[in-house]
Parts: structure tokens; C-alpha cells; sequence
């Protein structure tokens, strides 16, 4: 199975190919944010790498988040209509699960933090491919809460970029073996996660396919405060 896999969540934009032979190659970008300039030259280009083109892929996964609202909005509205072009079928893998069951060793937790802002986090908790803390957003103390009975954890993501000292004073507290690597989403995890969990039922038709912000847009929670008259606080 030929896989094409799109990950715009994160900061840098990244798709990568699973071919019929398991080989995995992959592509990032090196602008911070520029995702909509990337990600289609990037798969033609890993297309013509692997001498493959758009009627030989099998699969289109894409991340569909949590992370960045705009680049969401990117990924699945790339993924829709490549599937809408060519009638290929989407699997809609959750940013979280594919991150956090791509990184680390065996045996330990890893724990994907992606920064959304004001001591948030949209996090989770994966130990090898089993969801051990319900991916959602959560204030960060809410989250480390949730880590106090496991321990030889890995946390990773943009999260730390804005957190890691707090979640190193409270690993350090409460005597948690532990390391930080600020590594970032990747469409080569998402292509793992899609072929290791690929069912008929996780198949999707191009309208089908439907983002997942975990919570609404600031701007729309804005703009809902003042309709109301009540003030903004984030």
C-alpha cells in the first residue's frame, strides 16, 4: 500500500511516502509557518523520488489536530481535495495519538505538549501505541496531575519551547525520572500510525473528512464575549 501522509499542525509543514515496500521517506519544510507554500510541491516532489504518482497512492492520511488552527485548516483542506480529485480515500489521524505513539523508547511515556497559550496545553500521554492519558486540552498543571503515578517519561513538542522549566521543576519535585526533546509533529508518524491502524471504518470520502480543534478558534470565543458584552480574557 502506498501511503501519502500530511502533517500541518505544527510549526513546520512535513508530508512523507510509505511505499508498497514499507520504505518510509519523509520531507519537512524550514519555514516556521508557511505550510500552504509547501505542502503540495513537497508531495510532488516525494512522487516523483519514489517514481510513483497520484494513481498509484493507496491512502491519504493527514493530521487534523490538535495545534494550529491555521494549520489545520491547511492539511485537511489539502487532503479533501486531493481526495476529492482523485477519489483516493483519507484516514483523519489525531495529532496527538500519532505524535505521542511515534516518539520514545520502549517502556516509556511520552507526553506530546503543543502550546496553546496562557499555561494550555493540548496533551496526552502514549506508551508503546496504548493511550495511558486521554488526549485533550488542558491547563498544564491539570496535565502533570495526571502524570503523578507514571514515571521514565518523555515529553516533547513546541509545549516545552514555553514550558519546559515548569515541567522540569515539577519531574524534579516529585522525583520522576524524565527528558525533554523538543522535537515537532512529523508526517513520517502519522504515516506509521496510519498504516498500523488502517481499517475499513477508518476510511473516509473527501467530505467526509473534518478538522479536530478541540476548542473553538480565539477569535470566534472573542467575538462571542463581546456580543455578549462580557470582557476578553483569552
Amino acid at each position: 500500500m502506498n501511503v501519502i501522509a500530511i502533517e500541518t499542525t505544527g510549526p513546520f509543514a512535513s508530508v512523507a511516502i510509505i511505499n508498497d515496500n514499507n520504505d518510509l521517506e519523509e520531507i519537512m519544510g524550514d519555514e516556521k509557518m508557511n505550510h500552504l507554500k509547501n505542502v503540495v510541491p513537497m508531495i510532488q516532489t516525494l512522487l516523483e523520488r519514489n517514481d510513483l504518482t497520484m494513481e498509484d497512492v493507496d491512502l491519504i492520511a493527514v493530521s487534523r489536530g490538535p495545534g494550529s488552527f491555521t494549520g489545520i485548516r491547511i492539511g485537511v483542506s489539502t487532503a479533501r481535495a486531493l481526495s476529492q480529485a482523485t477519489g483516493i480515500p483519507v484516514m483523519a489521524i489525531p495529532t496527538l495519538a500519532a505524535f505521542g505513539c511515534g516518539e520514545g523508547e520502549e517502556g516509556e511515556l511520552v507526553c506530546p505538549l503543543l502550546d496553546a497559550r496562557r499555561s494550555q496545553v493540548y496533551a496526552g500521554a502514549y506508551r508503546d501505541f496504548e493511550e495511558v492519558v486521554e488526549g485533550g486540552p488542558y491547563m498544564l498543571d491539570e496535565f502533570l496531575e495526571k502524570l503523578v503515578p507514571y514515571n521514565n517519561i518523555l515529553f516533547v513538542g513546541d509545549g516545552l519551547g514555553a514550558y519546559e522549566e515548569r515541567v522540569q521543576a515539577w519531574a524534579e519535585a516529585h522525583g520522576k525520572t524524565y527528558r525533554c526533546e523538543e522535537v515537532y509533529q512529523s508526517a513520517g508518524n502519522v504515516a506509521e500510525y496510519a498504516v498500523d491502524t488502517c481499517t475499513e471504518e477508518s476510511l473516509l470520502t473527501y467530505d467526509k473528512v473534518q478538522p479536530d480543534y478541540m476548542r473553538r478558534p480565539e477569535a470566534e470565543r472573542k467575538r462571542e464575549a463581546q456580543l455578549k458584552g462580557e470582557p476578553w480574557h483569552g
